[in-house]
Formats: C-alpha cells, sequence, structure tokens
C-alpha cells in the first residue's frame, strides 16, 4: 500500500544487498522522484544508489529497496562520422572518425 509512503530516503552501498550502507544523501517527497547528484561528487567503492520507501513508522528493509549500480564515465567521444566509400549498394566500408574527449 503505497498510501503510506511520505518520502523516499536515497544511501549509497557497496552492492544490491545495500552492505556498508554509507550515510544518508537525500530525502525527497514524495511526487518528486527526482535528485540530483551534483557534478563532481567523489565516486567510491559504494556503487549502488539505494532507494527506500518511508513513512511515519520508519524506513523499508533494505531487502526490498530500490538499487541501481552507478558508474563513472570519465570520458566520451564526440564527433563522430562515416564516409562511406563502397560504391556497391547495400555494403558499406570507409573512414570513422571522432574527436578525442576532453576532461
Amino acid at each position: 500500500d503505497t498510501s503510506t509512503v511520505t518520502s523516499y530516503k536515497l544511501y549509497r552501498a557497496d552492492d544490491v544487498s545495500a552492505t556498508n550502507q554509507g550515510p544518508l544523501i537525500a530525502t525527497v517527497s514524495v511526487g518528486t522522484n527526482y535528485h540530483d547528484i551534483v557534478a563532481n561528487t567523489a565516486a567510491s567503492s559504494q556503487s549502488y544508489l539505494m532507494v527506500y520507501t518511508a513513512n511515519l513508522d520508519g524506513t523499508q528493509s533494505s531487502a526490498t529497496a530500490a538499487s541501481v549500480q552507478m558508474s563513472d564515465i570519465s570520458a566520451s567521444a564526440s564527433s563522430v562520422a562515416f564516409t562511406d566509400k563502397d560504391l556497391d549498394s547495400g555494403q558499406i566500408g570507409g573512414a570513422t572518425t571522432w574527436t578525442v574527449a576532453t576532461d
């Protein structure tokens, strides 16, 4: 019954079972369903984000919390281009280029 949910609580943890759960990151009101982790937040070994429902009686158990594994993507390429030099219909061949990622 979700009618008693008053907020969501976000934590980091080592795994989906909430091993070595860190301190509370945020409490988010029902209906918001969004929290922005600001740029340059330090990455850690706690690569899972745990989301718990909470109400006046407390916070749900870690066994039923939602989770997602976060990954620190340090860079990505941009300006990808492909020039097809194969003149045959239904076939491709040619150079692919991209701009190297910067910090």
